[in-house]
């Protein structure tokens, strides 16, 4: 299937869950994170803020939080197609709508990340296929974030209903495979 019509597809399936499905399914997915990929030495991610029926992270965001974990987010770059920076933030409000709409890291609030790399990456996507290749929106957003040399030793986890797994997600060169993905059921 062409690449766009899998998107369409794939998006079209995620926005018919209802609000209370969501919410269900993500806190399901929550668990199998904190139970897989959380310990104590765990002191840096990278993750995102949900849109369009995306899973929730708020419940992962305030897990982090509270724990002490230094929690970065991705924020757009207004000038710059496809490319995006981290900034850590420690609560919602040093959060504001940014260029798609989408809560981001305020700058002037928010420390922009430094080294030493996350040790994971929660990565959104439209769909993932059973090798682990995922299928974003078409920006390229995470794609030039993962060939980054300082992010090689990051566990990338792709987080996703199990309806938005398909047999194969069409591939690029330079698409590069997280390692696990977490939908509601299991972690693969």
């Amino acid at each position: 299937m062409e690449k766009q019509k899998l998107r369409q597809n794939l998006l079209k399936l995620r926005l018919s869950l209802s609000k209370v499905q969501v919410i269900k399914k993500s806190n399901q997915i929550t668990r199998l994170v904190l139970k897989n990929f959380f310990c104590s030495k765990l002191t840096k991610v990278f993750l995102y803020v949900p849109v369009q029926n995306e899973v929730n992270t708020w419940p992962l965001l305030k897990f982090f939080w509270q724990k002490g974990v230094q929690v970065f987010l991705p924020r757009c770059d207004p000038k710059q197609k496809g490319k995006m920076q981290f900034y850590q933030v420690r609560s919602k409000d040093q959060l504001s709508p940014g260029k798609f709409g989408i809560l981001e890291p305020d700058p002037d609030k928010c420390p922009v990340f430094t080294l030493p790399a996350p040790q994971l990456i929660f990565l959104p996507g439209l769909g993932f296929d059973l090798k682990k290749y995922r299928l974003g929106y078409g920006g390229g957003y995470y794609d030039r974030l993962l060939v980054n040399p300082n992010f090689v030793q990051a566990t990338l986890i792709g987080l996703s209903f199990s309806l938005q797994l398909v047999e194969k997600v069409p591939v690029e060169p330079w698409d590069k495979p997280v390692h696990f993905v977490v939908t509601e059921s299991r972690v693969y």
